[in-house]
């Protein structure tokens, strides 16, 4: 088979949605062992580069989220069910609780380990950034024991070895799937490990940008500085999606190069940690998604 199209997903409960530029399929194993599929056509506008990263990456929220209440309701039938409200609270508070454990907390320690944001910018968001990425993993170690959030794990990793499987041309079957890896270089995981890094670039700059326009800026007192550079950081999380998105799109057809081969690597290991391994049931459902999406 020939690839045809560029294709990426995310696990459901007890399944896969399975994404390219014109549709969307979604699988889930019902408790009866029955596959259930449903395929969608989505509008593809262009945009803009950056722009058009940011916007991927809402519309990759709004399917996940359709993708969760739908599998839910096929996987739990007549039980109770996960609601658009409970749906909606979690996200809200999961969106409120990376910013205070991923944003707040590393910008707070990094400031007591007397690291100076306005005299050396660069230093300060590199250790801020290694802080992110150590209370990152502790994070995926800690939630990896819960079998609920191993078994959407396991799901992540038969997307990949599906996709991989795809993207090397061979007949998609459990068998051939198999021989694949769970890591790939376009997967979420690597997109927030490039945003970790390209946040060090970006946010270095902005310490040099507003002392050049207001030289004295290092004159104002500590805590309201300190809050119009943290305010920089939130309002700036939409610019550096872009942009990691960007760059994850430019390096993932570049993996077999030496220097990209290196950029990608940390995103690629940090894998191992959101995915495991599947068993054939999981790599039907994962199998199937992906043959409804390109027939």
């Amino acid at each position: 088979m020939t690839k045809k199209h560029t294709v990426g997903g995310q696990a459901i409960v007890e399944g896969v949605l399975m994404k390219n530029s014109k549709s969307l399929v979604m699988a889930v194993r019902k408790k009866n062992n029955e596959i259930k599929t449903k395929k969608r056509k989505i509008q593809n506008k262009k945009y803009p580069p950056v722009i058009r990263g940011l916007v991927n990456l809402i519309d990759m929220l709004k399917y996940g989220f359709d993708a969760i209440i739908w599998s839910s309701k096929e996987y739990y039938e007549d039980e109770e069910q996960i609601s658009k409200a409970e749906i909606f609270t979690t996200v809200a508070l999961s969106a409120v609780f990376s910013i205070v454990l991923f944003v707040a907390a590393p910008y707070y320690i990094t400031i007591l380990m007397r690291f100076s944001e306005l005299l050396s910018p660069l230093v300060f968001n590199l250790v801020d950034s290694l802080v992110k990425i150590v209370f990152f993993i502790v994070f995926l170690v800690i939630i990896s024991s819960m079998k609920d959030i191993r078994r959407t794990f396991e799901y992540h990793g038969a997307e990949h070895k599906v996709v991989n499987c795809y993207e090397h041309g061979e007949k998609l079957t459990v068998k051939n799937v198999k021989k694949y890896s769970t890591l790939h270089p376009r997967c979420g995981t690597a997109f927030i490990m490039i945003i970790f890094l390209v946040s060090i670039l970006v946010f270095s700059f902005y310490p040099l940008i507003i002392t050049a326009i207001w030289p004295d800026f290092i004159l104002v007192k500590s805590i309201p500085r300190r809050m119009v550079l943290f305010t920089l950081r939130i309002i700036s999380i939409p610019l550096i999606a872009g942009i990691s998105y960007e760059f994850l799109k430019f390096t993932a057809d570049k993996k077999d190069e030496r220097v990209f081969a290196s950029l990608i690597l940390p995103g690629l290991l940090l894998q191992k940690l959101t995915t495991r391994e599947p068993d054939n049931r999981q790599i039907e459902v994962a199998v199937k998604a992906l043959k409804e999406l390109i027939s």
